[in-house]
């Protein structure tokens, strides 16, 4: 995951944006994750509970699927984010909307990048 921080603007100094580009080995592994944990949950017709096949899942589950795997792209950048704190400023919140540069596929990988404001903790020298 290759992330870049910027200065949103010079009159909002403790406002970062941050973009990240996300590889193929971390987006699959998020995927099959999200893919796994819904499959075992879904409720199929004419299937048991866990039992249903994926795509039957994924076609019926699409938009549930697609906010789930957001949401854990999001929380995997957060934490790349807090465990490199030398090469990134701490975040203690995000502020505004995340920016997906495409819509989120579920079959095969796409070059996916995501963009995001978030607010830094302030530096004092003492």
């Amino acid at each position: 995951m290759k992330i870049s921080i910027q200065e949103y603007d010079p009159q909002w100094a403790l406002c970062k944006q941050v973009q990240c580009e996300v590889d193929e080995t971390t987006f699959n592994g998020i995927r099959k994750e999200v893919l796994a944990s819904f499959q075992r949950e879904a409720q199929v017709d004419g299937f048991r509970l866990g039992k249903a096949p994926l795509a039957m899942v994924v076609q019926k589950y699409r938009p549930q699927i697609q906010k789930a795997l957001q949401e854990e792209l999001i929380a995997a950048v957060k934490k790349d984010l807090d465990t490199n704190p030398e090469q990134s400023p701490r975040f203690y919140k995000l502020s505004g909307q995340v920016e997906f540069s495409d819509s989120l596929p579920l079959e095969e990988f796409r070059p996916l990048s995501l963009k995001f404001l978030g607010d830094v903790f302030p530096e004092f020298e003492l």
